[in-house]
């Protein structure tokens, strides 16, 4: 179901198109599906903010009027709820071509959930899966604009309680946690804001990424 969101957030991304359009048809997206394949429920909740209005987004999301203009970063997080149960997934898109600097943030967001995720396991202590995308993003210069912790578990809400993927966590990863892990550079300086979120279970060896779909600025880039 959050797939279904996804894909309908690359194909809406594109100049003079309103954050909150955007927004409607993903929602639409997902609530369209009530009915099929056994689902009684089906709802997201997605936040698009483009250009300057994701400086902040590390901290604050919500979708405006404002039109997608070329050259932008889009990002969008989102809630999706079906049966009871919760998905939290954050996608960032380019509208056309962008800039090399807002390439490179992109990647480097993107490079360091690949770190992080290559830490995970159980037993991992969850402030080290922490510091590996912290790392990555300080080595590149921008640690100073990864302004939240790294990832929270979910399943059962939006934010289920449990600790957390955090520089201060005394948390150990466990089979059967569902985490986010959720990388992001953000600020005024940049004019825009990148996070690439997606869920992962902790399995017995190691982990499995739920949220197995598009990554990439376009959705076609997904390597």
């Amino acid at each position: 179901m959050a797939a279904e969101a996804v894909k309908t957030f690359y194909a809406s991304v594109r100049a003079g198109t309103a954050e909150t359009e955007v927004a409607a048809a993903m929602e639409a997206a997902v609530k369209k599906m009530t009915g099929t394949d056994g689902i009684g429920f089906a709802r997201a909740w997605p936040m698009v903010q483009s250009g300057g209005n994701a400086c902040f987004g590390g901290r604050y999301n919500r979708s405006s009027a404002k039109k997608l203009m070329a050259g932008e970063l889009v990002m969008v997080e989102m809630g999706v709820c079906v049966n009871g149960y919760w998905a939290d997934i954050t996608r960032t898109a380019s509208v056309g071509r962008v800039s090399a600097r807002q390439e490179k943030i992109f990647y480097t967001v993107r490079e360091a959930q690949r770190a992080a995720l290559s830490l995970m396991r159980p037993g991992a202590p969850m402030s080290a899966v922490d510091d590996a995308a912290r790392q990555h993003i300080s080595a590149a210069g921008w640690g100073h604009l990864f302004n939240h912790a790294l990832g929270h578990q979910t399943g059962f809400r939006y934010h289920d309680p449990g600790p957390v993927l955090s520089p201060g966590s005394a948390g150990i990863l466990e089979e059967g946690m569902l985490l986010t892990v959720e990388p992001g550079i953000y600020g005024p300086e940049l004019g825009a804001g990148v996070r690439i979120e997606d869920n992962v279970l902790i399995t017995k060896n190691g982990y499995e990424l739920l949220s197995d779909y598009p990554a990439g600025l376009t959705g076609n880039d997904i390597g």
